[in-house]
């Protein structure tokens, strides 16, 4: 999230560690193959979830620029049940995102596409990338293998060079 933010200058108002992990979620959801990005969101969610600490914080873990890693497993899962609620109903069955913030999610996650489309869509190409092709290998014309003479007079003058011994020339 935060190379593209940086490298098209994307205008970001506030809190852009959570909006870089908006971006991610994006990309992710958006264009990995097949159910790939789902399985990393909530990977990266469930990473979140089990480093949280809720006990006991201190008040300086609220002045970091992160939110809290409880928060930011939340908005991963939000993001992820918003995107495809049937292949992330487990995720309220079992009391990892709470009936009232699922019932945002969706919301929350077509904010997300529409905000992400707006910004990203004059740096996006407009059809997918394929290579260039490229250019054959050229394939050398072969050399023909050279042609010795064999009339007397050249066999003759060549002989008498101190090139070809006498005897290669019988052979």
């Amino acid at each position: 999230g935060h190379a593209l933010i940086d490298v098209y200058e994307l205008p970001i108002p506030s809190a852009e560690e959570d909006v870089a992990d908006g971006l991610s979620s994006y990309i992710l959801l958006e264009f990995s193959a097949e159910d790939m990005g789902n399985i990393i969101i909530r990977d990266a969610a469930f990473d979140y979830l089990l480093t949280s600490q809720i006990e006991n914080i201190p008040l300086s873990a609220f002045a970091g620029e992160h939110s809290l890693d409880i928060q930011r497993y939340y908005n991963l899962a939000c993001y992820a049940y918003g995107k495809d609620p049937s292949a992330n109903r487990d995720l309220i069955q079992a009391g990892l995102l709470t009936s009232d913030r699922a019932r945002g999610c969706d919301a929350e996650w077509n904010q997300l596409v529409r905000a992400w489309n707006f910004h990203l869509d004059p740096n996006l190409q407009a059809t997918g990338y394929s290579a260039p092709t490229p250019a054959p290998t050229p394939t050398p014309t072969p050399i023909p293998p050279p042609v010795i003479r064999q009339d007397s007079d050249f066999q003759e003058r060549l002989a008498q060079s101190s090139l070809v011994s006498s005897s290669a020339l019988r052979r």
